[in-house]
């Protein structure tokens, strides 16, 4: 991240639900780094495991997802 090319947010959904966003300030050089700590329940995950998709926005390349399926014991 610099003065002209920086991440506008992250933000993290499990499944459909948005689960947490950090919105970011484009000042000097720094590297774009979020944390989110989920607690799962097994009701929240019927078929034992659940999606987590993150995006992000760059205000040069436009917006980024991936996402992640994860088991849930």
């Amino acid at each position: 991240m610099g003065q002209s090319h920086w991440i506008e947010f992250i933000a993290l959904n499990v499944g459909n639900e948005p689960a947490g966003r950090i919105d970011f300030q484009p000042r000097g050089y720094l590297s774009a780094r979020a944390t989110f700590t989920l607690t799962l329940t097994k009701e929240s995950a019927r078929s034992g495991k659940v999606t987590l998709t993150a995006h992000e926005r760059c205000n040069l390349h436009g917006y980024w997802e991936g996402s992640l399926d994860i088991a849930v014991a």
